[in-house]
């Protein structure tokens, strides 16, 4: 009984540190996650990028972020969800981006995460 309550509170724990974090949140304390590894739901509202590299904006209804990618970006308006390591102050070439995403796995979803991501007319 012990070894299956101490399994299923492990399991529980584990997907707690899976759970998508609000960007607003995010934007609003990056101190707070600055080199952690957060994941992110949203729309991809701009892509920059060659075929192999480039970034990408993901917007959930809260707030926009950067996510910077070594792998082909995601074309406009498919919802993600992105998995990576908050970073502060990166520069791209010639570019300065502010609170950034290194992304390190993405997910495509079926559908918009949220009704707040609603396609607007």
């Amino acid at each position: 009984m012990k070894k299956t309550a101490l399994a299923v509170f492990a399991f529980l724990l584990a997907l707690s540190g899976c759970a998508a974090r609000r960007v607003g949140d995010i934007l609003g304390n990056p101190a707070r996650y600055q080199g952690r590894e957060v994941t992110v739901k949203g729309m991809v509202t701009q892509s920059t990028g060659a075929i192999f590299a480039g970034t990408y904006l993901v917007d959930d209804g809260t707030g926009r972020i950067r996510v910077i990618t070594n792998s082909p970006v995601p074309p406009k308006g498919t919802p993600v969800q992105v998995r990576g390591r908050l970073q502060s102050g990166v520069t791209l070439g010639n570019r300065s981006f502010g609170t950034t995403v290194q992304e390190n796995g993405r997910r495509v979803l079926r559908s918009a995460p949220g009704p707040q991501l609603a396609r607007k007319p």
